[in-house]
């Protein structure tokens, strides 16, 4: 099992590639989750045979017996090719560590910057 240091040390230099566009990542329409957790939005991309998927979403923790709130969290998981078959595969799961939601917003970022989302707000109001 990887230690907590080594998911920081591997998601950090992921963060890092995709700071240096080494690593760009696509939007992705959905992912499987459980019934407790709803998706927020999801992003992949492969590398070297294996797929990334970095992602938020809400989970559902229960107060009481009766009432429950959602909480904002981030996940990151590693998926692989069968070699048998043309399905994917999970083969790991990132435990909760801060790196990820760094991970995230850098993703994020880039898709923001990708689909130009600023662009008309940066243009200059002269040029009208």
């Amino acid at each position: 099992m990887y230690s907590d240091r080594e998911w920081v040390k591997a998601i950090s230099k992921l963060t890092r590639l995709t700071i240096e566009r080494k690593v760009v990542w696509e939007l992705i329409d959905d992912y499987p989750l459980s019934d407790t957790r709803r998706l927020d939005r999801a992003f992949r991309t492969t590398q070297e045979g294996k797929t990334y998927i970095v992602f938020s979403f809400e989970q559902q923790l229960w107060t009481d017996e009766e009432t429950y709130v959602w909480d904002d969290r981030y996940g990151f998981d590693i998926w692989q090719a069968s070699v048998i078959n043309t399905m994917e595969y999970r083969i790991a799961s990132s435990p909760s560590v801060a790196a990820i939601n760094n991970l995230f917003k850098s993703v994020e970022g880039q898709f923001a910057q990708d689909q130009n989302a600023l662009g008309f707000l940066l243009t200059d109001d002269d040029d009208a």
